[in-house]
């Protein structure tokens, strides 16, 4: 199994994390990696449109998230997701998603944005155009990369793990994870097997 252990404490050395959240998404990532050898991590935010109806459950992320990974297991490539909930001040949260795939099976992700930005828009009824971000731009994070691929058998396996989790802490900070006393909760994903 590769060893989190560096990457972590550079990480958490220099940002505010939520402590739960950091280690769930390392769980997640080694559960999956302990099944298939290979791989795909892609990364995505959902937002809802600015005239939306006040949002006030995870409900509409969970649909989201069935429909997402119905769709991909019915391709064959075992999906598992992780997603956060996050809101400042807007009347609605927005959700940071990661979505993990067989390797072995699929190559290029841009499909993942296509079919959530369809997923997306026939959860919420509306077109979804500019709702899915893909999290790819440079002014989003300096060196950010998506669509990670780790190969556990390749020699650049923990490089690409560790990008992975770098990738993916970003689901882990604590700004702007509420918690005023809402009945719902900041923190969804796949069961670990």
């Amino acid at each position: 199994m590769l060893d989190s252990t560096s990457i972590t404490n550079t990480l958490m050395s220099k940002w505010d994390y939520d402590q739960l959240i950091f280690e769930r998404i390392i769980a997640l990532l080694n559960s999956y990696l302990s099944r298939h050898s290979k791989c795909l991590v892609v990364r995505f935010d959902l937002r809802f449109p600015v005239c939306y109806m006040q949002v006030i459950s995870n409900e509409l992320i969970s649909q989201f998230m069935q429909k997402i990974i119905q769709k991909y297991k019915r391709q064959g490539l075992d999906p598992s997701y992780i997603w956060v909930r996050e809101q400042d001040t807007s009347v609605n949260p927005h959700y940071h998603c990661a979505l993990l795939l067989n390797g072995h099976k699929v190559r290029d992700f841009h499909h993942v944005f296509c079919n959530a930005q369809s997923l997306w828009g026939s959860t919420l009824g509306v077109d979804a155009f500019g709702l899915v971000h893909n999290c790819i731009s440079r002014e989003y994070v300096h060196g950010f990369k998506n669509g990670i691929m780790i190969e556990t058998y390749r020699e650049d396996a923990l490089l690409n793990y560790e990008a992975v989790i770098h990738q993916l802490s970003y689901l882990a900070k604590m700004r702007d994870k509420r918690d005023h006393g809402d009945p719902w909760r900041n923190l969804g994903m796949s069961q670990l097997h």
